[in-house]
């Protein structure tokens, strides 16, 4: 397979670019500008325009919504024995996307909330050097794309370089699926450990630092965004999906912010924290399109968690 290398400006609300590098057939290099990318009306089945929440939200809002954690299955699929990842479908609900971790294959599995899979899908065009997290979000033409990060280095060898594949979200069970576009991303500074991605509801990735914890946009060069105040290793993030929280995890506890205007200025605010279930080695977590945050862990059959979001008297928010 060869590369094109045009260049997809993934352009939203924060004025915010990647840098994609198609994997179609090949044919001359073209640079794709902004303009041509919105011209397409977004889909009403994703989110992707960044809400503006007032300044003076306080960080407890994020948090008062969740409930007690709950098992709501155990993971049914041979294939999946080092959960790393997991995003929530936005074609099909109750569909979620989740992968190993390093040494796998460059495979994504369809999972139900309960567990029952719904199969392996082979990712053609990419490779599984360290897969750590998977995120679905609005691809460039506004349609929900899934995307997953080869952003691992445990052993300081990737010289700060990291990539993350994207592809129209496909079938679940579908054998195979090629990957549409590949961004190479170069961190600041070196090699750097990662374990986390999110996909922002204008399309713009975000990479996560394990520990020190840092976030970065990801373009051809990652760009500093912001340096969260928590207090352990981070394994994995999500963003709601109407953008209105952003949450982190560790081993033991997420950390959640309510949105603000930006997203560095939201992430240099003070988060809640919310306890997360007993999980061996607890790295995936994913908002539900209800706001719920699922969650589960490494290992053979492991747990799916499901944290409920109540409504709240005088507030907003669904089960």
């Amino acid at each position: 397979m060869r590369r094109l290398g045009a260049v997809l400006g993934l352009v939203g609300v924060l004025g915010l670019a990647a840098a994609l590098v198609a994997t179609t057939e090949p044919t001359p290099t073209v640079p794709v500008a902004p303009s041509r990318l919105d011209a397409k009306a977004p889909s009403s089945s994703t989110t992707t325009t960044a809400p503006a929440p007032s300044p003076r939200t306080p960080p407890e809002a994020a948090c008062a919504p969740y409930g007690d954690p709950e098992v709501a299955g155990i993971v049914d699929e041979p294939g999946l024995v080092e959960l790393s990842g997991l995003a929530a479908s936005r074609r099909r609900p109750g569909v979620f996307w989740a992968h190993n971790d390093s040494r796998g294959d460059p495979e994504l599995f369809g999972i139900t909330l309960d567990g029952a899979s719904l199969g392996a899908t082979r990712l053609e065009g990419a490779l599984a050097f360290d897969w750590e997290d998977v995120a679905v979000g609005p691809g460039p033409d506004g349609e929900p794309w899934v995307f997953v990060g080869d952003i691992g280095d445990n052993f300081g060898i990737r010289a700060g370089e990291v990539t993350v594949y994207a592809l129209p979200e496909p079938e679940p069970g579908i054998a195979a699926a090629r990957v549409t576009a590949v961004l190479r991303s170069r961190l600041p500074g070196g090699p750097h450990d990662a374990e986390a991605l999110f996909v922002d509801v204008d399309g713009t990735p975000y990479l996560v630092t394990k520990d020190p914890v840092r976030v970065y946009r990801l373009g051809e060069e990652a760009e500093l965004v912001a340096e969260p105040s928590v207090d352990a290793p981070v394994t994995g993030a999500d963003v709601s999906w109407d953008g209105t929280v952003v949450a982190l995890r560790g081993y033991e506890t997420a950390w959640l912010w309510p949105r603000r205007r930006s997203l560095a200025e939201t992430l240099a605010a003070a988060p809640c924290r919310i306890p997360l279930p007993d999980e061996p080695q607890g790295e995936a977590i994913a908002f539900a399109g209800d706001g719920a945050i699922v969650t589960s862990s490494e290992g053979r059959r492991p747990e799916v968690h499901r944290i409920p979001r109540r409504e709240l008297s005088g507030g907003s928010g669904s089960a």
